[in-house]
């Protein structure tokens, strides 16, 4: 039988994503799509929680993929936090607002919503693959 899998296998990983965003169904949304390519999925809601995550697991955490725009502490700010005690940490963030960020870091990769998840699935393996190379 068919399945997304297959026609997708090249994107395939065992790397482990802690996906941030304060909206639970596209969480759990990102979370299972993910997870059916073989990632390891962490989770956080909001920029807060997922400082606590990352320090808690940050020789695990491979990629971290956050929205921007969250309570209590946003995207951008997690990212620089996250950035200043680890330079190599690889943050893919997720905007809904097309106008432009202010105090967006530089070569920040920024993913528009809405997404596909298939875009978003090769965008992050792609991502991951080009930090290898950087080693």
């Amino acid at each position: 039988e068919y399945t997304m899998i297959d026609e997708a296998g090249t994107h395939n990983g065992t790397e482990t994503i802690l996906v941030v965003d304060d909206e639970r169904m596209l969480r759990e949304m990102l979370s299972g799509f993910l997870s059916e390519y073989g990632y390891t999925i962490l989770l956080a809601e909001d920029g807060q929680e997922a400082l606590e995550v990352y320090n808690s697991n940050k020789n695990n955490i491979h990629l971290v993929l956050m929205d921007i725009v969250m309570p209590r502490k946003d995207g951008i700010s997690t990212y620089k936090e996250i950035k200043e005690s680890h330079p190599h940490a690889t943050i893919i963030l997720m905007s809904g607002y097309s106008a432009n960020h202010t105090h967006v870091p530089e070569n920040l990769k920024i993913v528009r919503k809405p997404f596909s998840f298939h875009d978003m699935v090769k965008t992050i393996r792609s991502t991951l693959d080009g930090n290898q190379l950087n080693c």
